[in-house]
């Protein structure tokens, strides 16, 4: 399996005595017709063969993750970890909850582990995009940047003449236009944890001691503005970068920073053109972080799934830190489609809704906002967006604002309380996908149906809940379940307990994507729940629209039925020939 945290948080095993298993991993061959995307080709077929043109090239992936995951686990470092703390347990069920100490322990030796694991894939990409380059003559031309994460050579100027031959390069995967677009200002911020009941983690002490949030925006937070709340607040800007304080970044700092008061934040400000996977690697690089907020985005110009799309998620694949993003805003009046960043499977993005007052079950408590209305792009590799909603109308610091820039990082927020709550969620981000999903219990527009696929192009799953996903934390052994599925798995179960049916239940499903080339590839899995031989719901989504399913069982519902054990099977409804496996992972909660 490629997520091997559970090895490592048991002691009991012995890292020298594994054998390496290498995963299943082809690289499909190419169609050269396909290499070049539309908007290149115009390109070349107006300029002159000796004009240059600003591209990004991706290679084809020949990583294998399984046996950096186990060179990883093998390494000196991680040895010496696990024998520093050989001496206590770190098992944990419903039975043993562990103490504030066994965490912290939990997180240094996956901090080891971490980083040494995402060490050896960034020598994998430096050492093949680099001789890439190399081998076909290339090292010498500009370019900004080289893939440590992925396959990915970015914005690198060539004549028609070298694309050409590049066409015939066997490594070469796809050749796109580079996007020269300008970013977007994805607005606004008031203090809304109390409605989202984001309170609850910290009032029980949990607040996000030890975890790293890396920040992409086009500023730095003013830290002088912030009181205690600029503590723990670094700025990590490229060489070249001034410092500017911008109003934005201090309340998206602001906001994380209300949810998870002792959390850390690496700041990294860009420039309005800047390359976002290049900052997402330098944040990577230089500050090993759990959880990536940006709402710094890009308008994406139909909303198509595009370089940037699938540079981001192969790098939440490759790295297991969790993205959160935005979807980006529209005028008033206006529909636009998901940013770029946002459109990528893999991240986790986030729409925006109002709030009033402070009682989520209240009518008319959350209502869809004008930034966050939608419009499905036509493109085939294009998924259901957003994933989830938050309040994104904030007032903090003296400042206001409105806009999804607001609503993810009270999203990022919820995800630090989990990882502080208990450190095995930590490189777990399809998992953490899973429980946002499932804690969605309010929904600003239409509500949920009683079975079947269901996600708002306007609010995704709903409105997060942070309390419904720090008690999933909490007791993460009875409330989750993940597997690794390849091409071959086709249908697996699970029992789950339902010992109340006072509440409604709701189950979320969701799987990684692998990128390649202008595609992405996602697999198609349904779900039903049964008690007994009775079926009680079932799930279907869109195959390739979609990387999660969810059901939602209200409590009348559940009391025909009453409590007890729940089976849960997971099939996989077409076949979709994976060239590696992915990771999938279940999460249901009654609340």
């Amino acid at each position: 399996m490629r997520k091997i945290l559970s090895l490592l948080f048991s002691l009991a095993i012995v890292f020298n005595t594994i054998s390496p298993v290498y995963a299943a991993f082809t690289v499909a061959e190419a169609d050269p017709s396909a290499i070049v995307d539309d908007a290149l080709q115009a390109q070349m077929d107006f300029l002159q063969p000796e004009d240059l043109i600003c591209v990004t090239i991706e290679l084809c992936d020949t990583i294998e993750l399984d046996s950096i995951a186990q060179q990883a686990a093998q390494s000196r470092n991680v040895q010496k970890a696990l024998e520093k703390h050989a001496e206590i347990s770190l098992y944990s069920n419903v039975e043993y909850l562990p103490t504030e100490e066994q965490i912290a322990i939990q997180r240094e030796v996956y901090d080891v582990y971490q980083a040494e694991r995402i060490g050896l894939i960034a020598s994998h990409y430096q050492e093949e995009n680099g001789d890439f380059l190399y081998s076909v003559g290339l090292e010498n031309c500009q370019y900004e940047s080289v893939g440590l994460y992925s396959p990915f050579i970015r914005n690198i100027f060539l004549t028609s003449s070298q694309i050409e031959e590049l066409v015939q390069n066997p490594d070469v995967c796809r050749i796109d236009l580079a996007d020269t677009s300008t970013s977007q200002d994805d607005a606004s911020v008031s203090d809304t944890v109390a409605i989202i009941r984001g309170n609850q983690a910290v009032n029980a002490g949990y607040k996000g001691t030890g975890i790293r949030v890396g920040m992409i925006e086009e500023g730095n937070p003013n830290t002088s503005l912030m009181g205690t709340d600029g503590n723990n607040i670094y700025v990590k800007n490229p060489n070249n970068a001034a410092t500017i304080n911008s109003n934005h970044a201090t309340m998206v700092a602001g906001i994380i920073k209300k949810m998870a008061p002792n959390c850390i934040i690496y700041s990294r400000a860009t420039s309005a053109n800047g390359d976002t996977p290049s900052h997402i690697e330098a944040l990577i690089s230089g500050t090993n972080p759990h959880v990536i907020n940006i709402s710094y985005g890009k308008n994406s110009s139909l909303g198509i799934y595009n370089t940037v799309s699938r540079d981001v998620d192969a790098i939440v694949r490759n790295t297991n830190i969790p993205i959160i993003t935005t979807s980006g805003n529209t005028g008033p009046g206006k529909t636009q489609y998901i940013n770029e960043v946002g459109l990528a499977p893999n991240a986790i993005t986030v729409g925006n809704v109002t709030s009033s007052g402070t009682n989520p079950a209240s009518n008319g408590a959350f209502v869809i906002d004008k930034t966050s209305i939608y419009i499905e792009g036509s493109n085939a590799n294009v998924v259901n967006k957003p994933d989830v909603c938050a309040p994104g109308d904030v007032a903090i610091y003296s400042l206001s604002g409105n806009g999804t820039s607001f609503a993810a990082p009270h999203v990022t927020g919820a995800v630090v309380q989990m990882l502080s709550r208990n450190s095995n969620l930590i490189g777990k981000p399809t998992m953490i996908k899973a429980i946002l999903m499932a804690s969605a219990k309010y929904t600003a527009g239409t509500p949920r149906p009683y079975m079947g696929t269901y996600v708002s192009d306007k609010e995704g799953a709903g409105v997060i809940d942070a309390s419904l996903c720090y008690n999933t934390a909490a007791s993460l052994s009875t409330k989750t379940k993940e597997f690794t599925a390849n091409t071959s798995t086709t249908s697996l179960s699970y029992t789950m307990n339902v010992a109340s049916t006072s509440s409604d239940l709701r189950l979320a499903i969701t799987w990684e994507s692998i990128s390649s080339g202008s595609s992405t590839t996602v697999a198609n899995y349904d779900v039903t729940v049964k008690k007994g031989s009775a079926t009680v719901a079932t799930s279907s989504g869109v195959n390739g629209k979609t990387n999660y399913e969810i059901i939602s069982i209200p409590s009348a519902t559940l009391k025909q039925y009453g409590t007890g054990t729940y089976t849960v099977t997971i099939t996989r409804a077409t076949t979709v020939s994976l060239s590696s496996p992915i990771d999938v992972a279940l999460a249901w909660i009654v609340g």
